[in-house]
């Protein structure tokens, strides 16, 4: 079986078609249009209403060249296009091309969302010089719940026989993985399949199992595999966390089960990390051990810096030297921000010969834009407490808010969490702490309303 490539104006056609030919999962919006239609009885009643938020339109990449001794111009990449909650729908990456003094086209990649933002396509296609267009490569497809949480996630290879993206047994499209939830959206379960062309059927390839102690503090998932000569399910690895009380992990430990010097089975521990907090609950200290000896050996090490609106100034980045029994230098990633946080650069520098060398540079620039909410009769009626919050947001002030779609977003516009009804209480408890932007919608309107999580 091969996979084939073609121009991107035929390959749009048949992608925007896909959802006549493979059913319900394709039914996505392109414009994000929908998201703004009101239909109130009363125009007047309604009057424009804005919320200003930041979103990246443009990324420049540097690398360190040996022989200019400096950091030189890789390559970009630019939003094309976005929907009306800023969401990018058509971004595309270049690289200079120092021979013609010009921009030479890299990537093309296309974001597809579900109405209720939390589902969605993610296509590539990579420039084609033959044909001096875009091709087709691959479409990723997430499928997640109401509240955000991962349910699905498989990918797909263009087919230029049967103009359509199709599974195949090549080694990253195979596998797909499929998640069980608890009512509190805990994963209790995964599906792990492999795909076989020859059959066109997704075979057993392994599952894991997860467990929760009663208190909340430690979890375990058990990975297992399906022997095919011997029919059963064979155990393979373990993940073991311990959390600490605000539900972060503050260690891992990775076993597998694999045989020993004695030829029986048994779990053996293959690498473990600890990490550490601070008040804010940011990362400050997380170390990598590894046990190739049988024992818990130092093998790497991040040391984390913020400023005073908990932005990631500083990760220090070192290695475990053996022979001096020491961390040594490896690299440091520096970051700034302007006055609305918004990142402005990410530099990576090696440490050489005695020396800190600069490795690679990131430049971001972002932009304000505006998105439309309803009216004032909406927005006078709603009252949304606490703000800033813990955890847990009441929404009160009208009758149909137990009906209302209530959704939150980051500050760029991406959609995290969709509740269509949970009788005006929405808990924020699992997201980092920060800014976002809470949505309400009813049969009459929507609004869009700043909220804190602290």
């Amino acid at each position: 079986m091969k996979i084939y490539i073609l121009g991107l104006s035929f390959i749009l056609l048949c992608f925007l078609n896909l959802s006549g030919q493979t059913g319900q999962e394709l039914d996505f919006i392109e414009d994000g249009s929908d998201l703004n239609q009101v239909t109130p009885d009363d125009d007047e009643k309604f009057t424009t209403v804005t919320t200003t938020v930041w979103v990246l339109d443009s990324m420049d990449r540097y690398f360190y060249d040996y022989g200019l001794g400096e950091l030189v111009f890789e390559d970009r990449t630019r939003t094309l296009t976005r929907d009306e909650l800023g969401n990018y729908l058509m971004r595309e990456s270049q690289f200079w091309d120092e021979d013609t003094q010009s921009f030479v086209n890299k990537d093309l990649l296309i974001n597809n969302y579900y109405e209720n933002g939390a589902t969605h396509y993610f296509t590539k296609f990579p420039w084609n010089s033959e044909l001096n267009d875009w091709a087709a490569d691959t479409l990723t497809f997430y499928e997640k719940n109401e509240n955000g949480d991962l349910l699905d996630i498989f990918r797909r290879a263009w087919d230029y026989q049967d103009n359509e993206f199709i599974f195949t047994d090549f080694a990253y499209y195979s596998k797909r993985y499929t998640y069980d939830l608890d009512q509190e959206g805990k994963r209790v379960w995964a599906d792990i399949r492999r795909y076989n062309y020859d059959t066109g059927e997704w075979n057993i390839d392994g599952r894991e199992f997860y467990s929760y102690e009663s208190d909340g503090l430690s979890y375990e998932v058990l990975g297992q595999s399906w022997d095919t000569l011997g029919n059963f399910w064979r155990d393979k690895y373990k993940f073991l966390y311990t959390l600490n009380e605000d539900g972060q992990a503050v260690e891992r430990v990775y076993q597998k089960y694999d045989l020993n010097s004695q030829g029986e089975y048994e779990w053996q521990t293959s690498s473990s990390y600890t990490k550490e907090y601070d008040d804010d609950g940011n990362l400050i200290d997380y170390i990598l051990y590894s046990y190739s000896t049988g024992s818990p050996v130092p093998f790497r090490r991040h040391t984390y810096e913020y400023d005073a609106d908990n932005n990631l100034l500083l990760d220090v980045y070192d290695k475990w030297d053996a022979d001096t029994e020491d961390w040594v230098n490896y690299e440091r990633r520096e970051y700034t921000y302007d006055e609305n946080g918004n990142e402005l650069s990410y530099l990576s520098m090696r440490y050489f010969s005695d020396n800190w060398r600069e490795f690679v540079k990131y430049v971001y620039y972002w932009s304000e834009i505006e998105i439309m909410d309803a009216g004032e009769a909406l927005l006078n009626g709603v009252e949304i407490v606490p703000n800033p919050t813990s955890g847990k947001i009441v929404i009160s002030g009208r009758e149909d808010i137990g009906d209302a779609r209530i959704s939150v977003y980051s500050v760029s516009g991406q959609p995290l969490m969709v509740n269509h009804s949970n009788h005006g209480v929405v808990d924020i408890a699992k997201l980092p702490k920060g800014v976002y932007f809470l949505e309400i919608r009813t049969e009459e309107g929507r609004i869009v309303k700043k909220i804190i999580r602290e």
